[in-house]
């Protein structure tokens, strides 16, 4: 158990704070796929929580206790859930335009929430849905998603600082991850900023000299305009 040793007080208390922990997180399952949201990155958590229960539990003498594991479909509130409130904003998200949020107030809200969502989920799972619904190899893939999400740049003014969070990227993103409804200007932003990143790595450009070199073979803001003013975004 860690290298801890519990009394069986405290082991019994920790195995009752797991369970309440698994029962959270099925109710968070089920109000993700109430709502038609993905909920694959909970189900990697729940498989975790699973394991780590029963080993501990082995460990520590107890039996395992699969009635506390149960939740009962539709018996908990799940609108209250962090899982529905997210996977509403995702629905709500796609429909802000210039039109339904015009000082652009709550696309940057949701850009932030949407960054740190993808910075708090597993980097691995992150990084092989870039790779699979993107097009592009696991490594470029990685390289992508540190550079966006992680990694601090360089810039003209020379300050050193993280992307700042930006709404179209966010929907670009949440699409692939999705792996629904992904679009051409979509597959153009991983290829542009792959581009970007192997620039300013190799010839130690700023983020504005080589987001400029590489916007010329692979426009994304030229695609994103044009598909913007098709749906009247």
């Amino acid at each position: 158990m860690g290298g801890k040793t519990y009394t069986y007080y405290e082991s019994t208390q920790k195995q009752r704070q797991m369970e309440r922990q698994i029962r959270a997180t099925k109710r968070e399952i089920e109000a993700t796929k109430s709502i038609g949201g993905d909920a694959q990155d909970l189900q990697n958590k729940l498989r975790g929580q699973m394991a780590d229960y029963k080993s501990f539990s082995k460990a520590a003498g107890l039996k395992e206790r699969d009635n506390r594991l149960r939740v009962e479909s539709g018996s908990s509130t799940l609108k209250s859930t962090k899982a529905y409130q997210n996977a509403v904003n995702m629905k709500n998200a796609g429909a802000l335009s210039n039109k339904t949020d015009p000082f652009g107030r709550k696309r940057e809200k949701h850009a932030i929430s949407y960054y740190e969502e993808i910075r708090n989920r597993r980097s691995d799972y992150v990084i092989k849905r870039i790779s699979k619904n993107g097009g592009v190899s696991e490594k470029a893939a990685k390289n992508i998603y540190e550079h966006v999400f992680v990694e601090k740049h360089i810039f003209a003014d020379g300050t050193e600082r993280q992307f700042d969070p930006d709404y179209d990227m966010s929907e670009s993103f949440r699409r692939i991850l999705e792996g629904k409804n992904i679009k051409p200007h979509d597959i153009t932003m991983l290829r542009h900023e792959n581009l970007e990143l192997n620039l300013m790595k190799k010839y130690n450009m700023v983020h504005e000299d080589a987001h400029s070199l590489a916007e010329q073979k692979y426009n994304y803001k030229k695609e994103l305009d044009e598909f913007l003013e098709r749906i009247g975004g």
